[in-house]
């Protein structure tokens, strides 16, 4: 799906200056460079952040190689200089961080409150935007990775909640995580407990109380208590976003149309094309031309420009 792959190029990009997403890492990619020296002379990007409980925002500033954070207060005024090549929203006073072959804790003043021993964040390299992102990283939890490449999950006061072995991991979503072992796809919980069973070949974070998952090769919808409560009958299928989600029965990745949250038709299309609802308007590509619907799957609007891209 073109339109998949484009979205996520984008969401890795400004991830680095946003909110990261969660992309799967081979874990021979999930080291961080040796401490480099900081220059105070690079410009500064703008690109605050707002954290989701505390009241600092994360900035970046280029330096060779890629981007350096630090933190700004609500008047922009600067906190925690830059100095980290990872750093992640502040959850209850400390923010995720990584500097050279440090990778820990740092509280509100940017001093280190946990400095990990035996084990990293799960990071990546983001090339295309010239920085390193976190994975599964969301509600307090922490993806963590061990010299065996094996995953686990460390809560705000950087305790491991599960033990390292898992192969692949998400960022919780709904209080979930997606988890893969011998390449089955489950959920935990955030005690660190296996509630939904590894028994798919795929599965996506829940989103509306939903989650997508995989089985014999076709896509359905789970609920939290693991019940499939849409048949897995479709080629491809996303997330839900304002009771709406994109979906498609055709293997060459096109003719999507869009189901509600039984199963049910709601928008036919077809669509070369589709993505998720916001703020009651989504995109589409209908003849090579994107187009902007609303929730009735009226055209509102065409646009002049490829909105799906290339991936």
């Amino acid at each position: 799906m073109p339109y998949f792959c484009f979205s996520l190029l984008i969401l890795m990009v400004v991830s680095c200056a946003g909110n990261p997403e969660t992309v799967h890492v081979p874990a021979d990619s999930m080291s961080i460079a040796a401490d480099t020296t900081v220059s105070e002379s690079v410009d500064t990007i703008d690109t605050l952040v707002p954290a989701p409980v505390d009241s600092l925002y994360r900035f970046s500033k280029y330096k060779e190689g890629g981007l350096i954070y630090g933190y700004k207060n609500r008047a922009g005024e600067v906190v925690i200089k830059p100095q980290f090549e990872v750093a992640g929203e502040f959850y209850r006073g400390l923010a995720p961080v990584v500097k050279g072959t440090k990778h820990g804790l740092c509280d509100t003043s940017g001093k280190w409150a946990v400095v990990f021993d035996d084990f990293k964040f799960a990071v990546w390299s983001n090339d295309p935007a010239g920085c390193y992102e976190f994975e599964g990283i969301d509600e307090g939890f922490y993806a963590v990775v061990n010299e065996e490449g094996k995953y686990a999950y460390a809560n705000a006061r950087a305790e491991l909640i599960t033990s390292f072995e898992y192969t692949d991991v998400t960022r919780f979503s709904e209080g979930k995580a997606v988890v893969y072992k011998n390449e089955r796809a489950g959920f935990i919980d955030t005690n660190g407990a296996e509630v939904i069973d590894l028994d798919y070949e795929y599965a996506l974070p829940f989103s509306e109380g939903l989650a997508a998952v995989r089985l014999k090769g076709k896509m359905g919808f789970i609920d939290h208590s693991g019940k499939l409560v849409i048949p897995a009958i479709y080629q491809e299928a996303y997330y839900f976003s304002e009771g709406f989600c994109a979906v498609t029965k055709s293997t060459n990745y096109s003719n999507y149309f869009y189901i509600d949250k039984t199963g049910k038709t709601v928008i036919p299309g077809p669509y070369e094309d589709a993505g998720n609802f916001e703020n009651g308007e989504a995109l589409v590509q209908k003849r090579g031309i994107c187009r902007v619907i609303d929730a009735s799957g009226k055209e509102l609007r065409k646009l002049d420009y490829d909105c799906f891209g290339g991936c």
